[in-house]
């Protein structure tokens, strides 16, 4: 054919007709190949039966129509529609592109026949040789890629797209998407809606614009969020590194012993399992280690640490005066500000730092560390450092030439009378039986320091100072 006025009349059953042609040609009734010839960029289109369709080696467009049809681009950007049916379809040479919209549709692509895209208004999965897909539609549809360097777009539905192997590129577009770009150094665009991103590989690139949903990363390596990215979840039992943004993140240990950090904003991190260092930066952060022996990096007076009980040894180290939360055994003032550590009911360790800092203990046996400084250890009532040795208080470094003090003034000294009594130093005299008398023991090169306050002779409470300190009256806030 060389005109498109010409026509081919073919009865049924006539037997299995071609037609070659130089021209743009769509197959009549009963006429079942077509093949294009010279090199211009013209197209064909088949009929409702199982077509032939082969282009030339120009930029062809082929459009199987119904039934279940082969078509082959040959040389050129061809376009190919295999229509309705289970079509296949080989491109050829040049920048292809298939439009597939049948589960049985088959593309075939061979090594070095150019970058080609599959546009599919289903499920697909790209074939060997093909470097792009294109979903279309406004569905909820699933792309995968292959082994190469795939760039796959979603629509505005709410899509799953696997890069599989290569360095892909993967568009959510609109929609709630998961996106995992598989092995490789894969870039994640999810677009509009609350996205997934699963990362397995420190070199992906994760971006989102601001009011582009609430995302979520899964990482099965150390990751760090991009801008824009609020949650981020490490899988897997191996301990990595989580890092925050600017935003209100949440982040989410595995197992293992990971460190989480979370940045500047309001941040709630969750360590799990495994001895965890978590760290909130700057911002009110709420901080759960879990199981584990954990340590949580205090810098801000909003910072929150939860533990449960028996959830491990646990430790507090920070710049700021802090309280210890429940559950949390040890504590340590970073820096050279002048803060105040808190310890809560349990038996903590607590230590200063090289400022002046006031330490209180609280309930429990206590070991405190004054460390630099002027520091003054703070008890508020008796039962804070109780009599027996498994009880009471030890300040492990005292330095009454440093300028260290015990702060004794919120005891009420004289529990018979009315009001808020002080007490009387008597240095190494016994109890007179007179409510209200400090009294300093010495043995086992440590010195213990008494209080009665009901004056039965009897010491109520007991503080040890670890060596040998000369007191006086000066030692002691009253």
């Amino acid at each position: 054919m060389d005109s498109t006025g010409d026509q081919v009349i073919e009865a049924a059953g006539e037997g299995n007709d071609t037609v070659r042609s130089s021209v743009t040609y769509s197959l009549g009734a009963n006429v079942e190949n077509v093949i294009l010839t010279g090199s211009a960029a013209i197209n064909a289109t088949g009929g409702n039966g199982a077509d032939g369709l082969t282009g030339n080696s120009g930029a062809n467009r082929l459009d199987g129509g119904a039934g279940d049809d082969t078509l082959s681009g040959l040389g050129g950007n061809d376009t190919l529609l295999g229509g309705t049916g289970a079509d296949t379809m080989r491109g050829g040479t040049g920048s292809d592109t298939y439009v597939v919209d049948n589960a049985g549709d088959r593309v075939i692509e061979l090594t070095q026949e150019g970058n080609d895209t599959v546009r599919s208004s289903i499920d697909y999965t790209l074939g060997d040789n093909v470097e792009r897909l294109v979903l279309t539609g406004t569905g909820d549809l699933d792309g995968t890629g292959n082994a190469l360097n795939n760039a796959i777009f979603g629509t505005g539905g709410d899509n799953v797209l696997h890069g599989e192997g290569g360095n892909d590129i993967l568009f959510g577009n609109g929609g709630a998407d998961v996106l995992d770009g598989g092995t490789g150094n894969d870039t994640l665009y999810g677009g509009l809606g609350d996205d997934t991103y699963f990362v397995d590989r420190v070199g992906d690139k994760i971006v989102e614009l601001p009011g582009q949903g609430h995302d979520t990363v899964y990482a099965s390596v150390s990751y760090g969020l991009s801008a824009n990215v609020e949650d981020l979840i490490l899988t897997g039992t191996r301990g990595f590194s989580g890092t925050g943004n600017d935003l209100d993140n949440a982040i989410t240990g595995n197992d293992g012993s990971n460190r989480l950090s979370g940045g500047a904003g309001n941040d709630v991190m969750t360590g799990n399992g495994g001895n965890d260092t978590l760290l909130g930066g700057s911002g009110a952060d709420t901080m759960r280690g879990g199981t584990g022996n954990d340590t949580y990096v205090v810098d801000n007076a909003g910072d929150r640490a939860i533990e449960q009980s028996g959830e491990g040894y646990d430790t507090i180290r920070s710049t700021v005066s802090h309280t210890m939360e429940a559950n949390i055994e040890k504590m340590v003032l970073n820096g050279t500000a002048d803060l105040t550590a808190n310890g809560n009911a349990g038996a903590n360790q607590i230590y200063g730092n090289a400022g002046d800092n006031t330490i209180y203990g609280g309930d429990g046996r206590d070991l405190l560390y004054g460390r630099a400084g002027a520091d003054t250890f703070v008890f508020k009532a008796a039962t804070d450092s109780d009599v027996s040795i498994g009880g009471r208080d030890i300040v492990k470094d005292f330095d009454f030439a440093q300028g260290d003090r015990l702060d004794f003034g919120a005891i009420d000294a004289n529990s018979g009378l009315a009001g808020d009594q002080g007490f009387q130093f008597v240095g190494t005299e016994a109890f007179s039986g007179e409510a209200g008398e400090l009294r300093v023991k010495f043995g086992g090169g440590n010195t213990l320091l008494q209080g009665d306050t009901n004056g039965d002779g009897a010491a109520d409470f007991a503080v040890l100072l670890q060596g040998h300190h000369v007191l006086d009256s000066g030692s002691f806030i009253v």
